[in-house]
């Protein structure tokens, strides 16, 4: 790996503060869950960006979705100091130190998606000059890939045998003798060790097992990371989701879904779909509030209930599962096209809190940038791909 071309200390101090200041300044706007209120308290406060986001048609409502810059654009019209967040999630790409091929079949047993994913983060690595441990390893596709095109030493860690049993499979019908892999749990006692003066790569480790990789890493004296943060709600405590100094600004579980509530380009079928099923969770809710039961289901987790069988199947399977009982009366017609009503405004309420998603994943990644730092790595934050291959697409490196 070359050395890398990283901010100074200032700089990500920098901008770990500038990101606080944002969310402290607008947590009226992303705290709120709007699926929940259906009007959040700042409504009052700006008319002009209800009536903007309510007269948004649908194609509209999934582009801004989409895209972070846009979003943070059609917010600002009316809250000009959102613009701030536009310059602190902007990343630059990574370095890509190109990807020797394999083959055409190397890669045959990886989707797509993933496949491609493991390109981009493998060609953000290059040529490993210490022994790799890949953490979290599954099947050991990104560890396979790296000792393909690098010949790299490459140590696969899994908690799950039958995946490591798979993983060596696809390495001998690669002819692959530089890989093995070792079952264990990497966020307990297990890990201590395996990380000296090795370069730990993970694609992907969810919460507290990249929160392990990093502790690890630190304690073993790793040479080098390259870590795609995922998934920071996984996390015993919320508390735990931060790294460093927590700053002024604290998450909650549901803050740390909302960094990575985000997802890749979705068929229209899967779109309308959860549309539909969103509508259909808000017109139950709708109709257990109309029979004062709504006191009940708070704090109650709504059963997954299929949508095939119409709105009043749902409804009543959903109070089964909650343990109410629905009024026979009910004009479902109209129920349910209150639902849509209700599902089309609350869509469009919900996009403000949708505008800082990437600010708190960036505030999340940076924390993490930061304790390496702190231990005496050079650190750098990239996006190691683009969003269509993997919303979580940035990339931390660090070298001693």
């Amino acid at each position: 790996m070359v050395p890398l071309s990283v901010p100074t200390s200032s700089a990500i101090a920098d901008r770990l503060a500038r990101l606080d200041d944002l969310l402290e300044t607008h947590a009226d706007l992303w705290r709120p869950q709007v699926y929940k209120l259906e009007s959040p308290a700042w409504c009052e406060r700006h008319p002009q960006l209800v009536a903007n986001l309510l007269a948004l048609p649908d194609h509209d409502v999934d582009v801004l979705m989409a895209d972070h810059g846009a979003l943070i654009d059609f917010v600002a019209r009316a809250v000009p100091t959102i613009r701030r967040a536009a310059p602190l999630i902007e990343l630059p790409p990574s370095e890509n130190h190109g990807l020797p091929q394999p083959g055409p079949h190397a890669m045959r047993d990886v989707p797509g998606r993933k496949a491609a994913q493991i390109e981009r983060f493998a060609a953000a690595v290059g040529h490993c000059a210490m022994p790799v441990v890949e953490w979290c390893a599954g099947k050991g596709h990104l560890g396979r890939r790296l000792a393909l095109s690098y010949g790299a030493l490459v140590t696969s860690l899994e908690v799950d045998a039958r995946l490591c049993d798979e993983g060596r499979a696809l390495a001998r019908r690669d002819g692959i003798d530089t890989q093995r892999f070792v079952t264990g749990d990497v966020s307990g006692p297990f890990a201590r060790g395996h990380l000296r003066e090795r370069h730990a790569v993970a694609l992907h480790a969810c919460g507290d097992l990249h929160r392990a990789l990093l502790e690890q890493a630190v304690e073993d004296g790793a040479g080098a990371i390259h870590l795609a943060p995922c998934c920071y709600h996984k996390v015993a405590t919320p508390a735990r989701a931060v790294m460093g100094d927590p700053g002024s600004v604290m998450l909650s579980r549901n803050d740390l879904r909302l960094a990575v509530s985000d997802a890749a380009t979705a068929a229209p079928r899967e779109i309308m779909a959860a549309r539909l099923e969103s509508a259909w969770m808000l017109g139950f809710r709708a109709v257990v509030a109309g029979e004062r039961q709504s006191m009940r289901l708070s704090g109650h987790r709504h059963a997954k209930i299929p949508c095939e069988g119409g709105f009043r199947n749902y409804c009543e399977q959903s109070a089964s599962h909650a343990g109410l009982a629905i009024d026979s009366d009910i004009d479902w017609a109209a129920a349910e096209r209150e639902a849509i009503a209700l599902e089309h405004r609350v869509r469009r309420l919900a996009l403000p809190r949708l505008a800082f998603r990437r600010v708190i994943e960036t505030r999340l990644v940076f924390d993490r940038a930061r304790f390496l730092e702190q231990h005496g790595y050079r650190v750098s934050v990239s996006q190691f791909c683009e969003r269509r291959l993997t919303p979580r697409n940035i990339l931390i490196a660090a070298v001693r």
